[in-house]
């Protein structure tokens, strides 16, 4: 295995030394495209979190305006851009960003509960932090929990058959980022993976896990798609751990595979 370098074209430039200090402003990038009624969900979700320094940029890749009710939070802003894929999107929004800690959160999921954005700052308060993440849960329309999926279950060993924790539970410090890069745009739809075994095989990075939910997410979307999840996102995941040295072939998917069509036919 070999350690995950800082690609050039993917890099924020110029970079900034950060320490994260008692009060860090967060960085929420939420790339949205028609998700209506949804995306004022996961609005309302940030605005009512206990930590207040958070600033939250989305970026829209539909024809119409975003609409939010009076009284929303004035750090929010719109970045109109074409939809030319998720990842682009979320790149757009990092790039416009100034926070010392950052994540990503879909529009049309939510922070699970108020306090998430001030027990994540606490673990970045710890000395060394560089990335945190936690778990998710999926619900239907009804809200009701249709499936939890936990982070505590995974390691470098589990990259190497495709298993890497939720990436809307992921947060970097700034430095970090600046350091490992921003998305990688060739991916369609494996470019959070490549985050993930980018940050886990940088062997000088330390991540810490939360055991918390950080976000509700709903079914549907890219990650949700059938055909991406069983055709290319397996293929997606192979080129990414044999760029970063994992010496690995198809086979050893297989665990991955095999729990895919159990969600599916169960």
């Amino acid at each position: 295995m070999q350690r995950a370098s800082c690609i050039s074209p993917h890099c924020l430039s110029p970079p900034k030394p950060l320490t994260i200090v008692k009060s860090p402003l967060v960085s929420i990038i939420t790339p949205t495209l028609d998700d209506g009624p949804a995306l004022r969900r996961t609005a309302a979700s940030i605005d009512s979190q206990s930590w207040k320094a958070v600033e939250h940029i989305i970026v829209n890749g539909a024809d119409s305006e975003p609409e939010f009710a009076s009284g929303s939070s004035s750090s929010r802003r719109i970045i109109n851009t074409p939809p030319r894929g998720v990842y682009d999107a979320v790149n757009h929004g990092l790039r416009a960003c100034t926070g010392d800690i950052i994540g990503v959160l879909n529009g049309n999921d939510r922070l699970a509960s108020p306090d998430v954005l001030e027990k994540i700052v606490a673990e970045f308060n710890v000395p060394g932090t560089d990335f945190v993440y936690g778990h998710v849960y999926f619900s239907d329309s009804n809200g009701n929990i249709t499936r939890r999926y936990r982070s505590d279950r995974y390691s470098v060993d589990s990259l190497a058959h495709g298993f890497a924790p939720p990436h809307p539970s992921l947060y970097i410090s700034r430095q970090t980022l600046e350091r490992i890069g921003l998305y990688d745009c060739s991916y369609v739809t494996a470019a959070d993976f490549d985050m993930f075994v980018r940050l886990f095989c940088d062997t000088t990075l330390k991540g810490r896990l939360l055991d918390m939910y950080f976000a509700e997410m709903s079914r549907g979307g890219l990650s949700g798609n059938w055909r991406n999840r069983l055709l290319t996102n397996p293929g997606e995941r192979l080129k990414s751990l044999k760029s970063h040295g994992f010496r690995t072939d198809p086979f050893s998917l297989l665990p991955r595979y095999i729990r895919l069509f159990k969600e599916y036919f169960k």
